[in-house]
């Protein structure tokens, strides 16, 4: 079942802490000089993630501290309540008359979802490896070098390119650098809370960095303006803006498009004496090749194309295709997938690069 918003609150009166008061006893305790009151609403089961907090009075820490503790454990038990009772009017529902889809999918999503797929057809209306209509701006951000943003229905994806002249390492004096950082901001999803960068973010940076090492679709040789003095380094900082399932491939697209987007200044070297002149002008970034995620879901014995934040919920395992001109560069999978289904998502996985490697090509 979804997480539910659970609120509670408590007042002090004298020596004693009143869990729920009733209006009486928190009319009572406001006469007292030492009263003091906590409300908080939280995502119980979603790490017991607080999304509203107001106090009153006077609060030393320490009954802080205590305080928000107590109301914690108690929206846990709340919760519990609740989901008895709404499991308990299901049960009533469906015993008097048949549950309606709106009913269905509030109290019981898994079922939902899985009564759907098997008829061959999804909750969007979808078929089973169906792809989400795809939208790509690309140039809407004069600070950026090249940016891209793309839409996979409810995900958007926002990425921006910046360069930088830097030194080559003693190590590889003839390559430059990519730097990529994928953010899931606090307000994409209520998933994500503001600080840190995410353990799924990480995750989503790192795979994109292991695609290029593996993949090279920015050649570092390429690069490199001049052995041992000078190279780019290509920033390229992807902020998810909204999140609706499949994050991954949203991020690689708009990787791909921004980088194709991007416009470098153009640097002229003496060859007398090798010195440089950074000009008004610009030219493309060059990129080796295209490369691109197709991820799909596996839901029972159900394999589901760009699935949705709905549908990622109940997935068993995950696999996520890289493709670099139809060749499988590499595969990602979390849980145990069957070979068969492998090679299915392989397979489909080609086609849509087909149909990706277009739509790049038709932006400017």
């Amino acid at each position: 079942m979804y997480d539910l918003p659970i609120g509670c609150s408590l007042v002090q009166c004298g020596s004693h802490i009143l869990l729920d008061p009733t209006a009486e006893e928190e009319r009572y305790s406001k006469l007292r000089e030492d009263f003091g009151k906590i409300t908080i609403a939280m995502m119980a089961a979603y790490n017991s993630q607080v999304i509203y907090m107001d106090s009153y009075g006077s609060l030393k820490n320490e009954l802080m501290h205590k305080g928000l503790k107590i109301l914690q454990t108690a929206c846990q038990k709340i919760l519990i309540d609740v989901r008895e009772c709404l499991k308990q009017h299901v049960l009533k529902k469906e015993s008097v008359d048949n549950i309606t889809a709106d009913e269905l999918k509030l109290f019981q999503p898994q079922k939902y979802i899985t009564t759907f797929l098997e008829n061959n057809v999804r909750p969007d209306g979808r078929q089973l490896i169906e792809f989400r209509p795809v939208l790509i701006d690309v140039g809407s951000f004069a600070t950026a070098s090249g940016s891209a943003l793309v839409r996979l229905s409810g995900t958007s994806v926002l990425c921006g390119v910046k360069v930088e002249l830097t030194n080559p390492t003693n190590n590889e004096p003839n390559k430059g650098f990519f730097v990529p950082n994928v953010t899931l901001t606090s307000i994409c999803s209520n998933r994500f809370t503001a600080g840190p960068p995410s353990e799924q973010a990480q995750v989503y940076t790192r795979l994109i960095m292991d695609l290029w090492k593996n993949s090279e679709f920015l050649s570092p040789e390429k690069l490199c303006i001049l052995e041992g003095k000078l190279a780019w380094c290509i920033f390229a900082e992807m902020i998810c803006l909204s999140y609706d399932g499949n994050i991954l491939d949203a991020c690689v697209l708009a990787l791909i498009a921004a980088l194709k987007n991007t416009r470098l200044p153009e640097v002229v070297i003496n060859p007398d004496d090798n010195s440089i002149e950074v000009t008004n002008n610009t030219v493309a970034l060059d990129l080796s090749s295209y490369v691109f995620s197709v991820t799909y879901a596996v839901i029972k014995d159900n394999v589901i194309a760009d699935p949705s934040l709905e549908e990622e919920t109940f997935e068993d395992s995950s696999i996520t295709i890289f493709l670099k001109e139809d060749n499988t560069t590499c595969i990602h999978s979390s849980g145990f997938v069957q070979d068969d289904l492998l090679m299915h998502c392989i397979k489909c996985a080609k086609n849509r690069h087909s149909e990706m490697k277009s739509l790049i090509d038709t932006l400017n």
